[in-house]
């Protein structure tokens, strides 16, 4: 199914009785909400030794995609064209792929020229955001290749 199909099949499902800004507001706590249910599965997965089921996971996304398509819809604004913009943002943004250190050195964030600025603290630092990354990328590696990171330790750490 093409991104464009996907719309108009599931605005038939969507409320337009609402006002816009109700309509605006409904699909955008249901898309939090949507999400919030794929990040708890995951977690109970991860975390709680729930057994994994891609058919449990995909009936949670495929609730954040019809929230998103509405939201998208509503507004005017076809899935394939924020799918095509997020690409090219993406390969702008990280040409060689995505690496920590791409990351940190952003042109887009703030934090770019502070890191530039500061290299040899951000050196000091890099074990600990290894650490962050690893806390924060557990879910979305799992969510796309099923694998939980094992951080190693440190060669400089102490016991």
């Amino acid at each position: 199914m093409k991104p464009i199909e996907y719309q108009e099949e599931a605005k038939r499902t969507m409320n337009f009785d609402l006002t816009h800004n109700e309509q605006l507001s409904m699909l955008a706590m249901g898309l939090s909400g949507e999400s919030g249910e794929v990040t708890d599965y995951l977690k109970k997965v991860v975390y709680h030794d729930h057994p994994y089921s891609g058919k449990k996971l995909c009936d949670e996304l495929g609730d954040v995609m019809w929230y998103l398509s509405n939201l998208a819809y509503i507004n005017g604004i076809d899935l394939e064209i924020v799918m095509e913009e997020n690409i090219k943002k993406l390969k702008k943004r990280y040409p060689e792929g995505f690496s920590v250190e791409a990351s940190l050195l952003r042109a887009d964030t703030p934090i770019s020229s502070s890191v530039v600025e500061n290299k040899d603290k951000v050196h000091l630092m890099t074990p600990l955001l290894r650490r962050l990354w690893y806390l924060l990328s557990d879910p979305i590696r799992f969510l796309f290749t099923g694998e939980v990171a094992v951080l190693e330790k440190e060669p400089n750490e102490e016991e």
